[in-house]
């Protein structure tokens, strides 16, 4: 699809429909960079899980892993809900929550260190900022109802650039943030951008304006 300022802004679209009398707008599942390929299954207990590619080979980004043998992996797993609207809502799966480790709090106008990788849950008022590693802006602007994410060094990104996406609010927003990537889950899940990203070191500032936060650091399983 011809790509526009705030949609279809990938080389390949994935998303749904609402279904009224016919298919409504199309929803991508995410509004950031390279999201390829979805997959869903049902678990055990009836949750709808959906796992996809947070990378492509059609683009030539200057990954800066590719001298270490490997580029790309895998988002999240997240849960699908449907909300009354028959907006599709997409959050971590729980047990993410049980990688959690110690807690911190951080308030409007602070700008601290944290260690990679973390889950933050974020409050936020009319605008927000969020600055990550002083290079990676991720910003809502409600009097142009707009959510923006923009590497002010593209190395820090492996070449990418920005993203924006069409919101009326935006009152809330959990990060999960590693080494190589970062999604975003905006407004409860309402919508999601991920990104890769690439600090040199394993804590990072962050910078918060108009929003206060709960910071958890997260245990680094291995399988």
């Amino acid at each position: 699809l011809e790509q526009e300022k705030i949609r279809f802004q990938n080389v390949y679209q994935s998303g749904y429909f609402k279904a009224e009398n016919g298919l409504l707008d199309f929803e991508e599942w995410d509004y950031g960079f390279d999201f390829y390929a979805p997959q869903t299954f049902e678990a055990s207990d009836g949750r709808r899980i959906m796992i996809g590619w947070m990378g492509i080979g059609d683009i030539p980004y200057k990954n800066p892993t590719i001298p270490l043998g490997w580029q790309h992996c895998l988002t999240l797993p997240r849960e699908i809900t449907r909300g009354e609207d028959g907006t599709l809502f997409q959050n971590p799966i729980r047990e993410i929550d049980t990688l959690r480790l110690d807690q911190r709090v951080l308030h409007d106008g602070d700008n601290t260190e944290v260690m990679l990788p973390f889950d933050m849950m974020a409050k936020t008022k009319n605008d927000f900022e969020i600055m990550l590693a002083e290079k990676l802006l991720i910003k809502y602007d409600k009097a142009e109802k707009l959510f923006m994410l923009r590497f002010l060094d593209k190395e820090l990104g492996g070449e990418r650039t920005q993203r924006f996406v069409k919101m009326e609010s935006c009152d809330c927003v959990r990060m999960i943030a590693d080494r190589s990537s970062v999604e975003i889950y905006l407004d409860y899940g309402r919508k999601v951008v991920s990104t890769r990203f690439y600090p040199e070191e394993d804590s990072i500032s962050v910078k918060m304006i108009g929003a206060d936060a709960e910071m958890y650091s997260l245990k680094r399983k291995v399988i």
